[in-house]
Formats: C-alpha cells, sequence, structure tokens
C-alpha cells in the first residue's frame, strides 16, 4: 500500500496524501481493496470527479509502469 501512496503523492502532493491517509485512519480501515475504494471516494471529494478520475487513471499507469519493470514479460 506505501508503493500506491507514494505514487499518489508525486501526483496530488504531501498535504493532499496527509488528509487521505488521515481520513482513512479516522475511519479504521485495514483492508486495502476497501482503502483504495475510500481513496477513490475521498479524492472525488478533494478533486471533483474527473479530477479523481485523471489521478487515479495516472496512478494506474505507474503502477503498471513499476509491474512491467519488476517483472519480465513471460512471468
Amino acid at each position: 500500500m506505501e508503493e500506491i501512496y507514494t505514487l499518489i503523492e508525486g501526483i496530488i502532493g504531501e498535504k493532499s496524501l496527509r488528509l487521505l491517509k488521515r481520513r482513512i485512519e479516522e475511519k479504521g480501515i485495514k483492508d486495502v481493496p476497501r482503502i483504495l475504494f475510500e481513496v477513490a471516494d475521498e479524492m472525488g471529494k478533494l478533486l471533483g470527479k474527473r479530477g479523481a478520475y485523471a489521478t487515479l487513471r495516472e496512478v494506474g499507469r505507474e503502477v503498471a509502469r513499476n509491474l512491467m519493470q519488476k517483472y519480465p514479460k513471460q512471468e
């Protein structure tokens, strides 16, 4: 999860990421899929629907690039 947080921070900034993390911690969410859903929901509130969509799309691209670098195509 920290890797995803790092990617999000690179896109929306440290202060916005701290806000997201604080809200998730306040709700006591520990399950990774629920955390991702909550991140998307909170980003929608912060950035609007289009801003959240664009940001999460960019995070997805970065995750895909990182995975492609770490694992060969055969895997």
